[in-house]
């Protein structure tokens, strides 16, 4: 959901994933079940659920039925819930002999099993939990209350009645039960995996549209109910958008529940998101089509966890990275930098193979299950060309919807529709940890008897060899030319063709790779200190080490700082210079050149750069100590940045330098 950079609110929206957690339902009638059971025998197999609960107390009571179970069955294992009844198929399992949460194959033999539950919700905690109910909303996430077998997908359907004036969201196709005696009763449809259940109830104000042919729904407390028309905006142009690259939209209907926790969740045909960044602009952008698209990746095209989540890197590069290339090609390009400049940063310790990649835990795996796999995509299109991957992808969800799904699954889909043998492609950017290290050399440069010239590049990567297409940009006598030179070796030499002398070339100056960036080829961020001890100086006119460190410690992720006496001290990390802004600039070394115009407009500053030699500088600037670790509080949230200028308490002003690839060019020799 998850521009990412520099808004806090924005942070929290893909602050946990899809969770695999309870849901709730009752022990109201065994009739209904047993007469829907009769009705859909001769479909596939359903999980039927009756839920009922009093949102005043936070009670309920569930009666869930499993029908023709595969596998062992695993029963709910919540501490404040109760197994009232047990049975298989009318006969009764008694609860105080069961000697685990499991019942094995062996013994249920695929008889339908019938479960009633009771208990408490648990009140809301100041983190997510995945059940909880209070006044103001009651949510229930996930097969942990309700037994679950080894089926990929099944059908659910569910009835849920809460009192009147509560209003019930769920998975699924909705269809509300007309009642007279004071309470709310909906009926939800769902098929897919248990694990992707969300039930959400609260005080809502409900509107609806219709796209096509799918409902739109918002719920929304009443203070937000007239953002419901932007939503509905937004949700259909961006379900039109993906139902022509990828297929028709996989739901009868799509809705947004607003909630007063700090989350954001998407679910089969539903997005669940915090109310505090509800009315922010970029949630009707990158990530309400974010959350969209995950309604068919992810959810009615399963994920082979075992194998890797390549649903995030999907869903990233069409909705996220699509976007961005709408905008065009500077915004898709700082797109990638960003991709690429997070992965650099990674210490070697944490790469890890696609494959490896299961959810968002860490920093590490944010950085390569979305960012990596984004751009195992685009490089994946520029080599197939973009009717191809089209196609695959199309191919790929018709094969695959109401399944669970694998990388080789995503391989198969893609040879079959390019006819192409994509193995070397999904072995080095899957199944392979890290990413190449390319350096590059210009060569000679011959005229021949046409006009034309011939120019070497010496390409070099580290062991063991990858296989690429390289972009380069030759700079010649009558302009730049665009080239693509491959390369399979250690070591190896590419010869290129050009109709008018060259002068220099760079290297993928686009980041169109999965690459290392080249030695000081990217400006620096805020980031680049983590891990490292920063040799600091702090002006004389200044006091506050200890407050200096403290207020750093978003940024320095482990590192630390030592206090030099003066900046000629060597120091084999970077050099931190602290203090006012007079003071900054009389310490400055000349080789960094001008202060940035902004530092003395600012209260606080923080920003960094990178001297010639490859030295990092970073520079604190402040008017008062005591108010330090207040103005750089958010300074978490702007690591991925280069300065960071403070005014008056709030952020006035944070981005990262331009890149620096000009210094990446190499001159070809012209003696011959």
């Amino acid at each position: 959901m998850k521009n990412r950079k520099s808004d806090a609110g924005l942070k929290m929206i893909h602050q946990y994933e899809v969770l695999h957690v309870f849901q709730v339902f009752s022990v109201a009638v065994f009739a209904f079940l047993i007469a829907a059971t009769a009705i859909c025998a001769d479909t596939a197999p359903r999980t039927q659920l009756h839920i009922e609960i009093d949102t005043s107390t936070g009670s309920f009571t569930a009666t869930s039925l499993l029908q023709d179970p595969i596998g062992n069955i695993a029963l709910p294992q919540a501490e404040w819930l109760t197994i009232d009844e047990l049975s298989l198929q009318g006969t009764d399992v008694p609860t105080e002999d069961l000697s685990s949460t499991m019942i094995d194959a062996s013994l249920h033999q695929n008889r339908d099993l019938r479960m009633s539950v009771s208990g408490v919700f648990p009140e809301p905690e100041g983190s997510f939990v995945s059940s909880a109910s209070s006044l103001d909303a009651t949510y229930s996430i996930g097969p942990v209350l309700f037994p679950v077998d080894a089926m990929a997908i099944r059908d659910h359907d569910v009835t849920v009645v809460v009192p009147d004036p509560q209003r019930v969201a769920g998975t699924g196709r909705l269809m509300r039960v007309p009642r007279e005696d004071g309470f709310e009763e909906a009926r939800l449809r769902f098929t897919g995996r248990s694990d992707d259940f969300g039930l959400f109830v609260g005080l809502y104000v409900t509107e609806t549209a219709e796209h096509s042919s799918v409902r739109l729904r918002t719920y929304f407390y009443e203070a937000d109910a007239d953002l419901s028309e932007r939503y509905f905006v937004a949700s259909g142009t961006f379900i039109s958008r993906f139902e022509a690259e990828i297929g028709a939209y996989p739901y009868d209907e799509f809705s947004v529940v607003a909630t007063s926790m700090p989350v954001g969740l998407g679910f089969a045909g539903l997005t669940y998101i915090s109310r505090d960044i509800l009315s922010h602009d970029y949630m009707t952008g990158r990530s309400l089509a974010h959350e969209i698209l995950h309604s068919w990746w992810g959810n009615a095209v399963g994920i082979a966890y075992e194998s890797g989540n390549w649903s995030e890197g999907l869903t990233t590069f069409q909705a996220d990275y699509g976007l961005a290339e709408d905008q065009g090609p500077d915004a898709a390009r700082a797109m990638r930098v960003g991709w690429i400049r997070a992965l650099a940063q990674l210490a070697e310790d944490q790469r890890e193979p696609l494959t490896a990649f299961r959810s968002r835990t860490h920093n590490g795996s944010q950085v390569e299950g979305y960012g990596k796999a984004a751009m195992v995509f685009h490089m994946l299109r520029y080599e197939l060309g973009s009717t191809a991957f089209r196609d695959s992808v199309q191919g790929f969800y018709a094969a695959n919807r109401n399944a669970v799904a694998s990388w080789a699954d995503l391989q198969a889909a893609f040879e079959a529709a390019s006819g192409k043998d994509l193995a070397w492609f999904f072995d080095q950017w899957i199944n392979r940890a890290g990413m190449p290290d390319l350096r590059f050399q210009a060569g000679d440069v011959t005229k021949r008897e046409d006009g034309t010239y011939q120019a070497v590049l010496e390409l070099t990567q580290t062991a063991p060899a990858y296989r690429l297409s390289v972009p380069v940009m030759v700079e010649t006598a009558s302009g730049p030319i665009k080239r693509r030179v491959n390369i399979s070796e250690l070591s190896q030499d590419a010869v290129i063709t050009l109709p008018a002398e060259p002068i220099s070339v760079q290297l993928d100056p686009d980041f169109d790779l999965v690459r290392h960036p080249l030695n000081g080829e990217l400006a620096p961020t805020l980031r680049s200190i983590g891990g490292k001890t920063v040799g600091a100086l702090l002006s004389a006119t200044s006091n506050g080490e200890d407050a200096i460190a403290s207020a750093l410690e978003p940024i320095l992720r482990g590192g630390s700082v030592t206090w030099l006496d003066d900046l000629d001290v060597a120091h084999d990390g970077p050099k931190l210079v602290a203090g006012s802004a007079d003071a900054l600039a009389a310490l400055r070394p000349d080789i960094l050149g001008a202060m940035p115009e902004e530092v003395g407009q600012n209260a606080t500053s923080l920003w960094i750069e990178r001297d010639e030699t490859g030295q990092l500088w970073l520079f604190l600037s402040f008017d008062a100590i005591d108010t330090l670790s207040e103005d750089l509080r958010l300074l978490g949230f702007y690591a991925a940045q280069s300065f960071i200028h403070v005014s008056n308490g709030a952020v006035s002003q944070s981005g990262i330098w331009s890149d620096e690839s000009a210094r990446m060019k190499m001159l070809f020799d012209q003696a011959n």
